[in-house]
C-alpha cells in the first residue's frame, strides 16, 4: 500500500521528521483511525530511510498514542484515535491543519453557557458569589497577561460550579481548558481579550438573581471573544505559512 506522505531530507533528524510526517497524516485524516500501516520494510522503502529509523518514529508515535503496535505474525502498527488528551496536548498542530478552529470552540460557548450563567443566576449561593467576586477583584489587581488569562477563565468555571448542575461544570471545565489552550497557542503576548469591566457587568446581574439578564449578557461577551480569537488564528496561521 503506497502512502501519500512526503519523503525525508537526509539532512534532517530522521526519525522525528518520519513521525512528524505520519502524524501529520493522521491528523489530516488521509491515514484514519484503525487503519493499518505498511510494514516497517515497506515503510522505509517508501520514505527513504532506513527500518531503524522507523522502528523509532512508530515508538514515538506510540507514546503519544497516534498508533498502537502489536507483536506476532498478525500483528503491526494501526492508527489511533485522536482523544481530548491529544487535542489538549497538540492545539498547535490540530489549528495549523485546520482540524481544530476558533469557531468550534465558539460554537460551544455559545450553545452551552448561557444556560450555565442563567442557572447560576438562579441557584448560586451567597458564598459562591463572594468568592466569585472576590476572583474579580484579584483579576481587576493582576498585570500579568498570562495570569490574567487564567484567572478570567477560572471566573467561568467558578460561575459553571455555582449553577447547581455537576455535569455542566464537568464539560465547561474541559471547554476552557480547550480555550486556554487555543489563546495560549496564537501567543497574544500583551493582548487583554477583554476588560476586567465585561465580568463585573455580568457578575452583577448574576447578584441581582437576574437570570434572563445575565445569560444575555454572557452571550454577547462571548460573542465579542470570538472576533478576538478569530483575529489572533488569522495571524498565527499567516505566520506558519510565511515560515513553511
Amino acid at each position: 500500500m503506497e502512502l501519500d506522505i512526503k519523503p525525508v531530507s537526509k539532512q534532517q533528524n530522521l526519525y522525528e521528521v518520519v513521525a512528524g510526517n505520519l502524524k501529520e497524516a493522521i491528523i489530516q485524516g488521509r491515514l484514519t483511525p484503525g487503519q493499518v500501516l505498511p510494514n516497517e520494510t515497506q515503510l522505509a522503502l517508501q520514505m527513504g530511510v532506513s527500518r531503524p529509523v522507523i522502528r523509532e518514529a512508530l515508538r514515538y508515535l506510540q507514546a503519544q498514542g497516534l498508533i498502537h503496535i502489536s507483536r506476532g505474525t498478525k500483528g503491526g502498527a494501526v492508527v489511533g484515535s485522536l482523544d481530548s488528551l491529544y487535542l489538549l496536548e497538540n492545539v498547535a498542530d490540530m489549528i495549523r491543519v485546520r482540524k481544530l478552529k476558533v469557531d468550534h470552540l465558539i460554537q460551544v460557548r455559545q450553545f452551552m453557557e448561557p444556560e450555565v450563567f442563567r442557572l447560576a443566576a438562579e441557584n448560586a449561593t451567597q458564598e459562591e458569589l463572594t468568592a466569585i467576586e472576590e476572583l474579580l477583584e484579584r483579576t481587576g489587581q493582576e498585570q500579568e497577561v498570562d495570569q490574567k488569562m487564567s484567572l478570567n477563565a477560572e471566573f467561568h468555571m467558578a460561575v459553571s460550579r455555582a449553577c447547581g448542575n455537576p455535569i455542566y461544570a464537568a464539560m465547561m471545565s474541559k471547554v476552557l481548558e480547550f480555550t486556554l489552550a487555543f489563546v495560549r497557542t496564537l501567543k497574544p503576548k500583551q493582548i487583554i481579550l477583554h476588560e476586567d469591566e465585561d465580568h463585573l457587568i455580568i457578575f452583577r446581574a448574576l447578584q441581582e438573581r437576574n437570570a434572563p439578564e445575565a445569560s444575555r449578557l454572557l452571550l454577547e461577551h462571548v460573542n465579542g471573544l470570538h472576533e478576538q480569537i478569530r483575529s489572533l488564528e488569522t495571524t498565527w496561521l499567516q505566520m506558519q505559512a510565511d515560515q513553511d
